[in-house]
């Protein structure tokens, strides 16, 4: 509903300015009526106006007066100015208040049928424009952009997609090519193409790494969202990657967005499994509710202490016909991604405990967390798993492949970089990479790559200040602005058009 006032000193125009508006347009309410500026603004300093209907000449504060402090206390809301009067003066001062038109009395329904339709367009695309904005700072954990109050009071839909496994640490998801699906499918299209009309407003935004997706909307019936399910078919058939999606059943409040997205984010986490894709609608209780204790933790520990010892035994057989034992189970009971990573982090420590050189050990488990995060199978996994008991023998024949892994980096950081890539490049399994690449330079090859490129950025910032960040970003091999900005405010701590001021 478009909120109008109307302010006129002739009690019978008002009337009559009101029952027009209403009576063409229903969409339009005319909330308030006052018989002068200063009676306007006193309504409007407690409830929010969309469109203001002036007169010119009024007593104690005339139209003219009233639209130099609009444009100071409501700058978004429109003005309309309704005149008896075609002075150039007057009309000269609805200009510079940026009034949207300047009707003369007497005002017929077709003058008015015209404007109110002008009126509802913009309406609606500003409308859309602030809820944009302001959703995106809720989901990008910015300082919150500063909307009209009702707006952050509106009731949208919200899901969220990953392509892939869900990333158990962010820096691991850049060396993934999870985030092509999306260069290909636009969830905003699609989501028009399957509901045309019924939505309101629809968008799309990265998430909490580049390979997540989430879509915000708003549809008639709030209530209903199962075309999210065939939204979702659509992307699954159009990726050969996994796809897992989530849906919030219940419509929130905007100024909800970022709390519940992270619950999103958790609770999917949860329930993901290696090498299947999968699709959830949650209630906001069942979101809400919190986890449900079992006693998986202890029978799974004393499984990661058999497999611990069994490694230390070095004896192949047995190494061997434990890890077949082990991912059948992992496939027979369905095994979350995040129930593997925990019992393999188990393993770890238990390794930690009985080696004569812990340190060594320790450095697994960030390779473990990777291999856990990129596995697009568990019979990739299993193979990954299959290194544990030699690693030692290869690291020392590692060291020239990761300075050639680094010159790499060196010589093409500006182009499309992804564990496969350098897998492919190298000859080894990505997580093993980066497993040398850590050992041997402190970081990984992402951790590295993305130092490089920021660098690199940073050089061209101070050289070229006048380059957009748009041209900076694709210079130094990122494709995506956004991404990249985010990227460089989460490692140097401020937007990059801040570092160029």
């Amino acid at each position: 509903m478009i909120r109008v006032l109307v302010a006129e000193d002739e009690p019978p125009i008002q009337r009559r300015t009101k029952r027009l508006i209403e009576h063409i347009d229903p969409d339009f309410s005319v909330v308030a009526t006052a018989g002068d500026g200063e009676e306007a603004l006193e309504k409007m300093s407690k409830q929010h106006i969309d469109v203001l209907f002036t007169d010119i000449r009024m007593p104690v504060m005339d139209g003219m007066q009233l639209m130099k402090k609009m444009q100071t206390l409501h700058p978004d809301c429109a003005i309309v100015v309704v005149s008896g009067y075609r002075d150039f003066e007057y009309v000269s001062s609805a200009v510079r208040a940026q009034a949207v038109d300047y009707l003369l009395k007497p005002v017929t329904e077709e003058m008015l049928e015209k404007l109110l339709f002008t009126l509802k367009e913009t309406y609606k695309t500003n409308k859309q424009e602030q809820l944009q904005q302001s959703v995106a700072s809720r989901i990008n954990h910015m300082i919150p952009y500063c909307a009209p109050d009702n707006l952050q009071a509106v009731q949208v839909g919200v899901c969220l997609f990953c392509a892939g496994s869900m990333p158990n640490i962010m820096e691991f998801d850049s060396d993934r090519q999870n985030m092509n699906i999306w260069g290909n499918v636009s969830l905003t299209e699609l989501a028009k193409s399957l509901c045309g009309d019924h939505l309101f407003f629809v968008q799309e935004y990265i998430g909490d790494s580049a390979s997540e997706r989430i879509l915000v909307y708003q549809q008639k019936n709030m209530v209903g969202s199962e075309w999210i399910r065939e939204l979702y078919q659509n992307v699954l058939e159009q990726s050969d990657l996994l796809i897992n999606c989530v849906n919030l059943s219940d419509a929130v409040a905007v100024s909800n967005i970022g709390t519940i997205c992270r619950k999103l984010n958790h609770f999917l986490t949860n329930m993901t499994m290696i090498g299947k894709s999968l699709y959830k609608s949650v209630s906001l209780e069942v979101l809400n509710a919190p986890g449900n204790k079992t006693n998986e933790s202890i029978s799974d520990s004393e499984k990661a202490m058999q497999f611990a010892d069994i490694i230390i035994s070095k004896n192949p057989f047995n190494v061997q016909a434990f890890h077949t034992e082990l991912f059948m189970r992992f496939d027979r009971e369905g095994w979350t991604q995040r129930r593997i990573l925990s019992f393999f982090m188990c393993v770890i420590t238990f390794l930690e405990a009985r080696s004569q050189n812990p340190g060594n050990v320790f450095q697994c488990r960030k390779w473990f967390r990777q291999a856990v995060s990129e596995a697009s199978s568990l019979g990739e996994l299993e193979e990954i798993v299959k290194s544990l008991n030699t690693f030692d023998d290869m690291i020392n024949d590692g060291n020239e492949t990761i300075q050639n892994v680094e010159k790499y980096l060196r010589d093409h950081y500006i182009e499309h970089i992804t564990g496969q890539v350098l897998s492919k490049e190298f000859g080894y399994v990505p997580s093993y990479i980066s497993y040398l690449f850590r050992k041997a330079y402190g970081q990984s090859p992402v951790e590295y790559l993305t130092k490089l490129r920021l660098d690199k950025a940073k050089e061209l910032m101070h050289k070229h200040p006048s380059l957009l960040v748009r041209d900076i970003a694709e210079q130094v091999g990122y494709k995506n602005q956004f991404h990249f900005s985010r990227v460089f405010k989460r490692v140097e701590g401020i937007w990059p058009s801040d570092f160029k001021n």
